[in-house]
């Protein structure tokens, strides 16, 4: 919200500085160029007010961290002969009372802390009084409109005459008007005018004299020009954006002036092709049209006749009409292409959607005094000043469920913490930074820094909970091709993802990692002023064969010199069949002793390991023409990797998929994370879940006397999915995953 809020600000004051240029540009071009330029211009003022885009960055976007640190101020480093890193790692039991203490003798120096409390309040209010008080502007507005535009349609009467239709007829078809308006008489009025913009219709007043051929005509001409040009919805543009920029008061001269130029423009329009005396005539028109009481809303319609005030400006451009020439419609056009190059090219705020093109976290936010907050490992908020970077910064950490703030410069660095509770947070801040600025083991701008971070990061976390802002991974090892989907949470509003080097590996903007290339590269979750940093690291992937040979391994299979083996006995017949029945790989080896058949699934994964029968061997001696039978040779313990896996006389494994398991676990899984291992209890049944695999898998499991093993190992093929088995014993289970334990979280149910 606050970046709306920023944003809406630069726009503001672009686009005021874009009407200044055309005020004071007014008394060259008034006389000059044409009322219909003069009027349209104003598109591109209120287009910059609107469209919050532009080419490149200027310096007036400097002006923006006038509204987001107004307290910050460059200030001279104060004299000291300590280094920052004299500020205490713990500070001593009855600091607080200490700190309370030194309140009275502290206070000159915390005026910059105050009005940083202040522009806090500032960004946390302001946003909302803004948007409330537009939105009740505009409903103010649409029902005014409504009201206006009922009480006009509910006293008017519909003209039938049948010669002034045709007469309207014969005009709509003369100027190319394209659509439907009707055409109504109101006792109401004392000028034409045109309402409605789904349902237009031209209003006259109830009056005889509208009725005679000359005034008729020409009334009726000027709205009907209005309906061509769609005034009525370039006002209803104008209002809108009234609307958004309540608070600039500048806008309600630009509004005043479109106006004006809406009608001139419009009287142009009808007089372009009328001679000295036609045009006289038109203005007795306009005079006799402007009669007191006139009932009107500038936002809902478009009258014939504005005002006594603009009624001399109008008579007066009607008898100056004069013909354009050539080079003044080349220098309108050369104007016009001038003034909407410069309103493009400048004067919008840079949000952090641009900061995260940077290539690397030192140059992410910045206050007056070139601040840098990163967040590395969710504990520690690093922060960067006066040039200072990542090689001053030394090695450390915080206990977990805490975070630290670090303030790194290059004469030293301090650090205050750790902290556990973030809504106390600034409160805990300042009687750190309280005590140690009264004891001499700091400075007011370390004291500044370190209150603005954490205003930064309470400002950035959601206030339902007291826990800081997370991202669930803080390094990741991915294979080329893989993906994995990173999330920040506890935060008010969704992230802006970058990466510190594409080629390694890239993220979308809903945190999606993909990698692309072997290496190590960064991914940034900017948030606020804040930077949320991952690592990642992306290694070669796999090879088909290689991927094969490590399945393989997995259930005790290896060729050595061109031949299979099965927990040392040479396998003479090998069979590893696709899921079609199609063959992957089939080998007869003579010399071998065993028989083996290898099942894969739709997804390649090895579901099943079984000796081959008779009857298979009788074909297989039919298919390869041998002149003596194959006998079945010894048998293999039959491992079934989708419905039982044996591991012991009474254990059983099952790989599933999340629908088949049962309700309980199914409102279970929900509640699991990403990137975790989970054993969820039940009904003496345990099931192993882990979401987030980089790559599909395949499982062993072990048996031991007092315990089960289970070893899950990738597969190597590209693809992001979940582990589900469902164990069938009660003996304590073990996971591992690519031959490394991992440590688990137990649900039970």
């Amino acid at each position: 919200m606050q970046e709306i809020m920023n944003t809406v600000l630069m726009l503001s004051l672009s686009g005021t500085f874009l009407a200044g240029i055309l005020f004071l540009l007014r008394p060259l071009y008034r006389r000059r160029l044409s009322k219909r330029w003069q009027y349209y211009i104003w598109l591109v003022v209120i287009a910059r007010l609107l469209v919050p885009w532009s080419l490149i960055s200027v310096p007036i976007e400097m002006i923006h961290t006038s509204f987001e640190q107004p307290a910050a101020e460059s200030r001279k480093p104060e004299p000291s002969h300590t280094t920052e890193n004299k500020i205490p790692k713990e500070l001593p039991a009855d600091a607080p009372k200490q700190a309370a203490a030194s309140t009275q003798a502290a206070k000159p120096t915390h005026h910059s802390c105050i009005r940083l409390q202040i522009a806090s309040a500032f960004r946390k209010y302001a946003p909302a009084v803004w948007l409330v008080t537009a939105m009740m502007l505009l409903l103010r507005k649409l029902t005014i409109y409504q009201s206006f535009t009922r009480y006009i349609r509910a006293g008017s009467r519909t003209i039938d005459d049948i010669s002034l239709l045709e007469h309207v007829g014969g005009m709509i078809g003369q100027e190319h008007i394209k659509g439907c308006v009707g055409l109504c008489t109101n006792s109401l009025i004392s000028s034409p005018l045109l309402i409605g913009i789904l349902k237009p219709c031209i209003v006259l007043p109830a009056s005889d004299q509208y009725l005679t051929a000359e005034v008729f005509h020409y009334s009726v001409l000027h709205e009907l020009i209005h309906y061509k040009r769609a005034d009525l919805i370039y006002k209803w543009l104008i209002q809108f954006t009234l609307c958004l920029h309540w608070f600039n008061p500048f806008l309600y001269l630009v509004e005043r002036e479109i106006r004006q130029l809406c009608e001139l423009s419009c009287d142009e329009a009808v007089i372009k092709n009328l001679d000295a005396a036609e045009r006289k005539a038109y203005g007795s028109i306009l005079l006799s049209a402007m009669a007191n009481g006139t009932y009107s809303s500038p936002s809902a319609s478009v009258s014939f006749s504005e005002s006594k005030k603009l009624l001399k400006g109008r008579l007066d451009a009607i008898m100056d009409i004069q013909k354009r020439s050539k080079a003044t419609t080349a220098a309108a056009l050369a104007l016009t292409c001038l003034f909407t190059a410069a309103a493009a090219s400048f004067g919008t705020y840079k949000t952090t959607a641009a900061a995260t093109n940077r290539k690397t976290e030192h140059t992410a936010a910045s206050t007056e005094r070139d601040l840098t907050i990163i967040c590395e490992n969710n504990r520690l908020y690093t922060i960067f000043s006066d040039g200072a970077d990542e090689a001053d910064k030394p090695s450390g950490g915080f206990s977990e469920g805490t975070i630290g703030l670090t303030l790194f410069t290059k004469n030293g660095y301090s650090t205050i913490g750790p902290f556990s509770h973030r809504k106390k947070l600034i409160k805990e801040v300042n009687t750190q930074c309280s005590y140690a600025l009264a004891h001499g083991a700091s400075t007011q701008d370390t004291y500044d820094a370190f209150l603005y971070t954490a205003q930064e990061i309470d400002r950035i976390s959601t206030t339902d909970t007291d826990q800081f802002p997370k991202l669930n991974k803080s390094s990741i090892q991915l294979t080329e091709g893989s993906t994995l989907l990173l999330k920040l949470t506890r935060v008010k509003q969704d992230p802006v993802w970058s990466s510190e080097n594409k080629k390694i590996a890239i993220v979308d903007k809903h945190g999606t990692v993909t990698a692309q290339k072997p290496g190590q590269t960064k991914i940034y979750a900017r948030i606020g002023q804040i930077t949320y940093i991952c690592k990642v690291t992306v290694t070669k992937k796999q090879t088909t064969k290689q991927a094969y040979a490590k399945a393989y391994a997995a259930h005790d299979i290896e060729k050595k010199n061109g031949a299979y083996y099965y927990k040392g006995s040479r396998v003479r017949i090998f069979m590893d069949v696709k899921a079609d029945d199609s063959f992957y790989i089939f080998n007869y080896d003579a010399n071998g002793s065993i028989d083996l058949r290898l099942q894969r699934d739709d997804a390649g994964s090895i579901i099943r390991l079984e000796s081959l029968t008779q009857e298979e061997l009788n074909e297989i001696q039919q298919d390869l023409e041998l002149s003596e039978p194959i006998k079945a040779a010894a048998a293999v313990t039959k491992t079934d990797h989708t419905k039982t896996g044996s591991v012991g006389s009474d254990a059983k494994i099952i790989r599933m998929a999340k629908e088949d398991a049962p309700q309980a676990i199914r409102e279970a899984l929900r509640s699991c994370g990403q990137g975790k291992w989970y054993m969820i209890c039940k009904n003496k049944k345990k099931y192993i879940y882990y979401n987030g695999l980089a790559a599909d898998y395949a499982f062993q499991p072990e048996w031991n006397a007092d315990r089960l093993k289970v070893k899950v190992s990738d597969m190597g093929r590209a693809s992001v999915c979940y582990v589900l088995l469902e164990v069938s014993h009660s003996t304590p289970v073990t996971i591992y995953y690519n031959e490394k334990q991992v440590s688990h979280k137990n649900i039970n149910l």
